[in-house]
């Protein structure tokens, strides 16, 4: 048995999230050839602060190869876009490993990371999630790379 796993974050206006799950995306994954079972859960509550998590979406096939067939279809082609919403903020974690890797230097892909971070979230019209102080990391790790002797 395998398992496809999709974490959605929680939406800003969390109505049209559950309108658009329950009606649309639901619907045709339940279309899904091979499909075995769809189990869904919400996050309800850390021990500290609100949850980012808000709804875990566990998709279950017999095996790797019915799960891409499943991904390749046409219905699976059209829920693809609300599953990489969830997704969206690995670019971060993905540019901070890759100069890690290329650089074979943690603090230089963290420094990276700094700079991505907010530039991604402009890119992404997200911009009102970047704080003040993120924007000042950016800042000066943007003056460390033009400054650092490479």
């Amino acid at each position: 048995m395998v398992k496809l796993v999709a974490l959605y974050q929680t939406p800003a206006n969390t109505d049209a999230f559950d309108s658009h799950f329950a009606d649309t995306h639901l619907p045709r994954v339940k279309k899904w050839p091979g499909l075995r079972k769809i189990e869904v859960a919400r996050a309800t509550g850390t021990q500290i602060g609100e949850p980012k998590l808000y709804l875990i979406e566990e998709l279950y096939f017999d095996d790797e190869e019915s799960m891409q067939k499943a991904l390749a279809s046409a219905d699976g082609k059209a829920v693809a876009p609300d599953m990489m919403e969830s997704a969206r903020d690995s670019v971060t974690v993905f540019c901070i490993i890759v100069m890690m890797s290329f650089t074979y230097n943690i603090a230089i892909g963290m420094t990276a990371g700094f700079v991505v971070y907010p530039l991604f979230k402009v890119l992404t019209g997200r911009i009102q999630e970047v704080r003040a102080g993120m924007w000042a990391l950016a800042v000066l790790s943007l003056l460390f790379f033009v400054f650092y002797p490479f």
